[in-house]
């Protein structure tokens, strides 16, 4: 197992500190697999995740594969490592810890599917995999993770929502309602940036001439975590500090009760100032 994951990991294409990254956390997955101490179920699951992300490697290191997927199968996998990162981390809390297992858990076992799919669905499902892997990298990045625990676990629960319905969506026991209802929420968390009230948000945004790197942070956290909750993360970003300040005292715009709340409040609780569309 160890020396297939290797070679997966050694002919990547990807920076050294990428690889050695994935190395690590790969090899401590190995390491539980192999430890008579781990439970049963949870070495089943870092069997399966350690064999689903070395297919996937594999995959992206095949000749037929285009430099594009290569990039997004890394990303992907990037994720996946980062989640088992935490659940293997003994100072991750049991909730926090069962929540990224699973989330290892579902991206590995969809990346793997990848390579059984149609060229069309293999695009848009490599699309919601890779931006649900950078939420998940970002998320736990102490740069930009929501810094508030309420805040920190409205986010977490809408990456779960969307790993939820990716599984349900592949799940061939589901009923075709909650398969049509999963792929409602998948095709609406690929389509946050185009959302009225977002693109409405946004120009307000321009308006008051945010910076760019506040701009790319509202739409990199839509983009991850949908609309709102993707969204009010991203103003609560530092960049946006100044912009925030503005709009917080613009008393003829429709967003300044939103503006305010998030100057002030976790983000999570300003959900209810987002305006009617």
């Amino acid at each position: 197992m160890q020396k297939d994951l290797d070679a997966a990991v050694t002919g990547l294409e990807a920076s050294q500190v990428v690889k050695e990254k994935l190395n690590e956390v790969l090899s401590k997955a190995v390491d539980a697999i192999e430890d008579p101490s781990t439970r049963p179920e949870d070495r089943a699951v870092y069997a399966s995740i350690v064999a689903q992300v070395t297919a996937t490697l594999k995959a992206a290191q095949d000749a037929n594969t285009t430099s594009k997927e290569r990039a997004s199968y890394t990303r992907i996998v990037e994720g996946i490592a980062e989640s088992l990162r935490r659940a293997l981390n003994p100072d991750t809390a049991p909730e926090d810890r069962a929540f990224y297992l699973r989330l290892a858990d579902e991206l590995a076992d969809a990346a793997e599917s990848l390579q059984q799919m149609t060229p069309d669905e293999r695009a848009y499902y490599m699309r919601v995999l890779e931006t649900l892997a950078n939420g998940l990298v970002t998320i736990q990045n102490p740069k930009t993770a929501p810094k508030n625990a309420q805040d920190r676990k409205q986010i977490q629960k809408a990456l779960q929502e969307t790993t939820d319905a990716l599984a349900t969506v592949r799940n061939p026991d589901a009923s075709e309602q909650e398969r049509n209802e999963a792929q409602r929420e998948l095709d609406q968390r690929a389509n946050s940036l185009k959302n009225p009230l977002y693109l409405e948000l946004l120009q307000q945004l321009k308006q008051y001439k945010a910076p760019t790197a506040c701009v790319q942070a509202v739409e990199n956290r839509t983009l991850q975590a949908g609309w709102p909750d993707g969204t009010l993360w991203g103003l609560s970003d530092p960049s946006c500090a100044g912009t925030l300040a503005q709009g917080a005292q613009d008393e003829g715009s429709k967003w300044q009760a939103l503006f305010a709340c998030v100057q002030q409040s976790p983000f999570s609780t300003c959900v209810r100032f987002v305006p009617k569309e």
